[in-house]
């Protein structure tokens, strides 16, 4: 009961707000070791996603958000291509914290869950191409950190640049000869450019 007052009192108290985002994102896979390929091509995706936001003081917000967004990256050599083409859906818990009026910077813990994509291979020499799920080559979630800046406008426009890094290993490859050897650790990484508006509800 205790708990559900204190709750109660802190959205009200505190302003909560509701706000859409949506951008691009370039993104790729850190594989550790290397043993195939060298660094691989990032691949361009958007993000898309819905977000609120609870004042604490004058300069620290706290905002959670949900939003989908398209990772992956291109691996290529004289032979063949692999491409690996992941969806999440992610959820993440924010602290902002803003200066000078109209810029923040942010660091977000995030938990992503795969929610479609598939891996790609392409024989250059035959010309032929086959492709797997993306469930059947890596794990169901992907833990990472976000961090970045952004600038707000009057009109409550926002514009902001971050980065993510996955901390967690994701490869789930079992076939010695698959996408990924079972030996390898694989991280997403991403940068996203975006826009955000907070909605006067």
């Amino acid at each position: 009961m205790a708990a559900v007052l204190f709750c109660s009192g802190v959205l009200s108290a505190q302003s909560f707000k509701l706000g859409v985002r949506g951008g691009v994102s370039f993104s790729s896979l850190n594989v550790d070791p290397s043993l195939d390929y060298s660094n691989p091509d990032s691949r361009f995706g958007i993000h898309l996603g819905v977000f609120g936001q609870t004042k604490f003081s004058d300069q620290f917000i706290f905002q959670p958000e949900l939003f989908f967004q398209q990772e992956g990256a291109k691996f290529e050599d004289r032979e063949e291509i692999e491409r690996a083409k992941l969806s999440y859906m992610t959820f993440g818990a924010g602290l902002k914290y803003e200066f000078l009026q109209r810029m923040n910077v942010m660091l977000m813990p995030q938990i992503g869950f795969l929610s479609g994509g598939e891996f790609e291979e392409e024989d250059k020499i035959e010309n032929v191409s086959e492709a797997i799920g993306s469930g059947e080559v890596v794990k169901g979630t992907n833990i990472a950190l976000g961090f970045g800046g952004g600038y707000t406008f009057d009109s409550g426009l926002e514009l902001s640049a971050r980065y993510n890094f996955g901390l967690s290993d994701i490869n789930d490859d079992p076939l010695e000869e698959g996408f990924f050897d079972p030996g390898q650790t694989v991280k997403t990484r991403s940068f996203t450019l975006s826009v955000a508006y907070v909605l006067d509800l």
